[in-house]
């Protein structure tokens, strides 16, 4: 992805954003559809959701930490 998308630009995506690409791609593998590796994507995904949401929010304002 860095060679087609630059580095890091992932970052320039939201965690609401990076959470509705993740879900489309397990509902996409779900369905069967082939056309991707949805399972993958989707695990990256959630990996840069989680990552994203803990710089959008302090850890003093997260619930149960």
């Amino acid at each position: 992805g860095a060679k087609k998308h630059g580095r890091d630009n992932w970052k320039l995506i939201s965690s609401i954003e990076q959470l509705d690409h993740a879900l489309r791609h397990a509902y996409l593998y779900l369905l069967g559809d082939n056309k991707d590796d949805h399972a993958t994507n989707f695990l990256t995904r959630a990996m840069m959701f989680y990552e994203q949401l803990a710089d959008e929010i302090p850890l003093r304002d997260r619930k149960g930490e």
